[in-house]
Order: structure tokens, then sequence, then C-alpha cells
């Protein structure tokens, strides 16, 4: 288990800048405890419900579901035993191979978010796109961006479509 802890610094009616708190808001005696983990075998289940952590961010590697059915198969019992945990899933959805489209890339995603999107509460698509080798400029990303929001949604309509925070190079173009 590949654990990477994230607790934000008070509780969650805490009000932002120092501001006041708002009365329809009361305190809350837990903190939100989220985890990054490669995997969800129930033994790391059992280990992340036993330290009260509710949130997990979890990586969907686009390229490795393609070529490898164990992976597929292992990944999704993994989102299925982490609903029955109880646990909140943001996926990160990584890797998409080169000679995709935005297009494809969203029918590919729309097919993952009707099969177990109703586990999948965040869908962030991409990681530190823009400083790695091959990464998308941010014109294209927001073609796939567009595509995978609309897929997921379609699909899954609870579920939030986030874009990457940018990394570095494009990031400050794209954004503005």
């Amino acid at each position: 288990l590949i654990l990477a802890l994230a607790a934000c610094g008070g509780t969650s009616s805490d009000p932002p800048s120092g501001g006041p708190s708002p009365s329809n808001n009361p305190p809350t005696a837990n903190p939100i405890v989220g985890i990054g983990s490669h995997s969800l075998t129930p033994q790391d289940l059992t280990d992340i419900h036993s330290l009260g952590i509710t949130h997990v961010r979890i990586t969907l590697y686009t390229a490795w579901w393609e070529a490898d059915e164990a992976y597929r198969v292992e990944w999704a019992a993994g989102v299925r035993r982490a609903a029955a945990h109880g646990l909140r899933l943001l996926v990160t959805v990584h890797q998409v191979p080169t000679d995709w489209t935005a297009e494809r890339f969203g029918w590919w995603l729309h097919d993952r978010a009707e099969d177990i999107g109703y586990a999948i509460e965040v869908w962030q698509i991409g990681n530190e796109n823009w400083s790695l080798p091959g990464s998308l400029p941010p014109v294209e990303y927001a073609e796939f961006f567009n595509a995978a929001k609309y897929a997921v949604q379609k699909a899954a309509p609870h579920a939030l479509v986030v874009a990457l925070h940018g990394g570095s190079g494009h990031g400050r173009s794209f954004l503005w």
C-alpha cells in the first residue's frame, strides 16, 4: 500500500480567511482526512477504514487498462470493494494512449463511468499533464477534458469532473 496522507488543517466548518462561521454549519469533531492509494485490496481497505479515512484518491492508468486484463479486473474490483466500505473516491485518469482522439477517450471513459461510476464521486482528468514528456498542450487538453466531462456526466450524473492543476510550462496560459 503506497500512501500519501493529507488532512485539512481544521474542521469542515472553519471559515475561510478567518471570517465568521456560518450559523447553519455547526463545527464537526473530525477533520476530513484523505489518502492516495495505488492499491485497494481487502487488507488495504481494512487498514484505511481502521484509520477513519473516508476519502481515497486512486489512479486509473488508461494504457494499463487497455493492455492488461488482470489490471482491469483488479482495478474495478478494488473500486467496488471501496464503495462497499463506504469510501468516497477521487479517480485520476492518467496515461491516455498518444494515438487516441478526444472523442475516443470520451467514449472510453463513458464506458468506465457507466460500469463503475456509481462508486466514484470525482474524476480528475490527467495528472501533472503539462510537465511530463509527451504531454498535451493546453488547447488539446481542453478538448480531452470536455469530452471526458460530457461522457462521465452522461453515464454518472452525480459525478464531479475536475481538471488537473497544470504543472509547469503551459499551466498559466491555459488558465488565463
